[in-house]
């Protein structure tokens, strides 16, 4: 008796969120691009960023040496604490599941 009252009572709550939230779904499938859509925009913004880079790139003037150098500098910059933070990570781990 109990079960079927509270079958009955998430029922209601159920249909209600759904009553509540369509028109933001409907809001949201209208507004927002499909995922698919975005997916090919990528590759297209990267051919574009592409052109204007190499652009940008001869027209300041810097050796290709600099270049080499600003190009390892930033990769060192964003792979190094990301690789620290993952060892850091697994040590962790480690310390946790060992008897």
């Amino acid at each position: 008796m109990i079960n079927i009252i509270i079958n009955g009572l998430l029922d209601v709550i159920i249909f209600l969120c759904n009553l509540i939230l369509t028109p933001i779904n409907l809001l949201i499938d209208t507004v927002l691009p499909d995922l698919s859509l975005m997916f090919d925009s990528v590759p297209l913004m990267f051919d574009k960023a592409s052109i204007y880079l190499n652009w940008v790139i001869s027209l300041s003037g810097l050796s290709t040496l600099a270049i080499q150098f600003i190009i390892l500098y930033f990769t060192f910059k964003l792979t190094v604490p990301l690789t620290v933070h993952v060892i850091k990570f697994v040590v962790k781990w480690y310390n946790a599941l060992k008897p």
